[in-house]
């Protein structure tokens, strides 16, 4: 923790008057650096969301199951659904729940 506070102090000790951090990197750095930083932090952020919506798909998978299975089955029916392991397209599994996912997703990052 005495490191980040460290190195946020020196940050914002360099960067004194400037706008933000970019203008910073392009006065230190110039140009090439600049850039460097910039695609830097699209492919961290990149990793970032790709990691999110893994989990989110994962996470997302067994409780439409449950759903699927409180809806379609009657309590003592014996043939429920197997939990698929492999992503599949011949039974219900997590590509499914991927899909869905996605589309939700899209829908409520490109809303207006």
């Amino acid at each position: 923790m005495l490191i980040s506070f460290y190195t946020c102090y020196l940050i914002v000790k360099v960067a004194k008057h400037d706008e933000d951090f970019a203008t910073t990197v392009r006065k230190y750095y110039g140009m090439w650096g600049y850039h460097i930083c910039q695609i830097s932090l699209a492919v961290l952020l990149v990793g970032t969301l790709v990691t999110l919506f893994t989990l989110m798909s994962q996470l997302t998978y067994p409780v439409c199951l449950a759903i699927y299975t409180w809806c379609a089955y009657a309590p003592g029916d014996e043939s429920k659904p197997e939990q698929q392991i492999v992503a599949t397209w011949e039974h219900f599994s997590s590509a499914y729940t991927a899909l869905v996912l996605y589309f939700v997703v899209i829908m409520a990052v490109s809303k207006q």
